[in-house]
């Protein structure tokens, strides 16, 4: 349902379940092709994988980094309130790199960015939360599941927004309340064990119903909604291109893998589409 956690279980698709199905390649110059012929038809989901280039500090060699704790049950929300130390410091730290311009897009954001632009994606629904997809002309074409980081928090009693200072927080580590009832705000975000906002898993199978080929980019497909969107857009016959340097749940069922860093992807994408562009690179060691 919309249950941010998966019951995970393993896959077997017959040709019939899956509609008319193509022979694919599991090649760049294929994946070009598709975006070619399947113009306006593409819509591609994203997760962390993406943005990795950008936020090195939240990870660690000794497991200690805040993208290691996100995989702990401590920012599940049954445990948020418990401590809520954690969720807000990622959301502090998030928005510090927005305000000192730390966070920026990747290589792969830029080609996405592009490729909606001239109407060869549809959509974009990302699990990320740090809006580095948010560029002029494509809010309207951004689906943002798990939310973003805003400089506000939510109260879960009075079912109201309430403004925090984000900064604040880095410097006294004073867990964000609501100015009315006193209780412990919640990050505008989706956590482990959350529900998805109903408006946007509707519009997420609203733009798959509508397309013919889904991107699965810097995504384990590890939680859902996306896991069971993905799976979806496979029964009703949309060709799933995943591109990442790992397996992942969706790879068995997945038409076409490109097992690699997802800027080198998108760099010859937008070579061969966008010739004579030339998009920014990071300039960090690419590891999505």
């Amino acid at each position: 349902m919309g249950n941010l956690f998966s019951n995970f279980f393993e896959l077997t698709f017959k040709d019939t379940d899956a509609g008319y199905r193509i022979p694919c390649e599991n090649t760049v110059d294929f994946v070009i092709e598709l975006l070619k012929n399947y113009k306006g038809r593409v819509c591609i989901i994203t997760g962390a994988g993406i943005s990795a280039h950008v936020l090195p500090t939240f990870r660690s060699n000794n497991n200690s980094g805040i993208w290691d704790i996100l995989k702990s049950p401590i920012l599940s929300k049954s445990h948020f309130y418990e401590n809520p130390h954690p969720s807000w410091r990622l959301s502090a730290n998030i928005r510090s790199l927005q305000i000192q311009k730390s966070l920026v897009p990747s290589l792969s954001h830029y080609v996405i960015h592009e490729l909606i632009q001239h109407n060869y994606i549809s959509k974009v629904i990302t699990q990320n939360v740090d809006s580095l997809h948010h560029f002029d002309g494509d809010d309207d074409k951004v689906i943002e599941l798990h939310g973003c980081v805003k400089d506000y928090g939510v109260c879960e009693t009075c079912n109201m927004r309430r403004n925090v200072d984000l900064m604040q927080f880095l410097n006294d580590s004073e867990v964000p309340r609501c100015e009315v009832c006193g209780a412990v705000l919640k990050p505008p975000v989706a956590f482990f064990e959350d529900m998805i906002q109903k408006d946007l898993r509707e519009s997420a199978y609203s733009t798959i119903n509508q397309c013919d080929v889904l991107f699965l980019v810097g995504t384990h497909c590890a939680v859902d909604p996306v896991l069971s969107i993905a799976q979806y857009a496979k029964q009703i016959g949309a060709i799933i291109v995943e591109i990442n340097t790992e397996t992942t749940h969706a790879t068995p069922f997945a038409d076409v893998v490109l097992k690699g860093a997802c800027d080198d992807v998108f760099e010859q994408i937008g070579q061969e589409l966008f010739p004579g562009k030339e998009f920014p690179k990071s300039g960090v060691e690419k590891n999505c």
